[in-house]
């Protein structure tokens, strides 16, 4: 049995990355930067997206959400290329 060709874009990516913890879990008034505790594999998670991202975008945009310790990387921009 022959096996069928995929491609790249057949893979299914999760559009987010589960991180052990956003610092500071609450925030104060004068924060100013956030820290980020992943484990090695959630770490790979994160470093795929953002250079699959890096190769579509010209601009990225990384936002982490505190309360179900997810980061997720997107865009606004066209893709490169000028295609939207």
């Amino acid at each position: 049995m022959a096996k069928s060709l995929e491609s790249m874009k057949d893979i299914k990516l999760v559009s987010y990355s589960k991180v052990k913890q956003i610092h500071p879990i609450k925030p104060t008034g004068d924060t100013t930067t956030i820290g980020l505790t992943l484990t090695s594999e959630q770490a790979r998670d994160l470093g795929i997206q953002l250079l699959l991202g890096a190769n579509s975008w010209e601009n990225l945009k990384v936002t982490g959400f505190r309360g179900n310790s997810t980061v997720t990387v997107t865009s606004h921009n066209k893709k490169k290329g000028g295609k939207s």
